[in-house]
């Protein structure tokens, strides 16, 4: 189902079946030219409830461009398979090399060795192929991704946007802000009852760091309607702001108690050792693709205590191991 958020601006709710994430608010710019903010999984039941949203307000893909707020499967998994004749699909330059297609630099095999390496075991990492939405419901390899820089507009309809590098929860997250009527769609940068997941990047130093900074460049924005991708908005900007600051210092300091053991750990033992909000009693209930993004947050922050002075990462036979300095 449409509905109408802003003059010549639509949403549409994407279910994301089996997922903890729920569904995915899709936004739509109309004009003599369309754009489409993300996609869905690539599902067959996604894609029918994306079209169909789409033919309530009028709008053909013959006629609509994309852009992708950044490059998760949830996002991006039907962009490729949507397009018209003359569409365009844009992502931020960043995240583009990371996307399935020949330019693409990215290997899930590289990705789980890299995992085992901090204790994810073999077996498991095994099992994710189909399990884990961000293999399995990926976008098909598309080589014609049009990429985005900090600063790029786009027009359409009565609307000028502006793109917003925020990288942290991907190294090329975008927000699009529109200055004159203060709209902002946040894409996942910002989300109002869920916290974005932040996860090592293997070619990103600080990954929590950078998503620092990014939610410190646009807490003062003036911005009257906040569109996130998921769920909805109850507060202001600058609180949601203060308080995903404060979730990440909270887990910093849980991280350096988790060592205050003493012992070195992998970063399997430190996620299994951290607070979740997850429904499983213990860590031996998580799902396996919720251990993944569990294991790849403890990364995110391990690699910001690192950067702070606060603890070290050593090679301990075939495994990385951390312990506090």
């Amino acid at each position: 189902m449409a509905e109408l958020v802003a003059d010549g601006i639509y949403s549409i709710l994407i279910t994301l079946p089996n997922n903890p994430l729920k569904s995915l608010n899709v936004y739509v710019i109309t004009g003599e030219r369309n754009l489409l903010v993300d996609t869905g999984f690539r599902l067959e039941s996604c894609r029918q409830e994306l079209l169909a949203g789409l033919a309530e307000i009028g709008v053909s893909m013959e006629d609509t461009d994309i852009f992708l707020t950044h490059l998760h499967s949830d996002h991006t998994g039907l962009a490729p398979e949507l397009r018209g004749k003359n569409t365009k699909i844009f992502i931020g330059e960043l995240d583009l090399p990371r996307m399935p297609g020949s330019h693409s630099t990215f290997s899930w095999a590289e990705s789980d060795k890299r995992f085992a390496k901090e204790g994810f075991p073999w077996p498991l990492l095994k099992t994710l192929t189909e399990r884990n939405p961000a293999q399995g419901l990926s976008p098909v390899p598309y080589d014609d991704y049009i990429p985005v820089k900090d600063g790029d507009e786009f027009c359409y309809g009565s609307h000028r946007f502006r793109a917003m590098l925020t990288p942290g929860h991907t190294p090329g997250h975008m927000c699009l802000y529109e200055e004159e009527t203060q709209i902002l769609i946040l894409g996942d940068h910002v989300l109002f009852d869920i916290t974005p997941n932040i996860s090592r990047w293997h070619d990103v130093k600080d990954s929590l760091g950078d998503y620092l900074v990014s939610l410190r460049k646009i807490r003062n924005l003036p911005a009257k309607l906040l569109l996130p991708a998921h769920r909805q908005v109850h507060i202001s900007l600058a609180e949601r702001c203060d308080q995903l600051i404060a979730h990440h210092q909270k887990r910093c300091d849980e991280v350096i108690k988790i060592l205050s053991c003493g012992k070195a750990m992998t970063a399997w033992d430190i996620a299994a050792g951290m607070t979740w909000r997850i429904r499983a009693r213990n860590w031996e209930e998580f799902p396996t693709p919720q251990k993944w993004f569990a294991v790849s947050e403890a990364l995110a922050h391990l690699d910001h205590l690192i950067c702070l002075g606060f603890v070290e990462q050593k090679t301990d036979g075939e495994f990385h191991t951390y312990r506090l300095i």
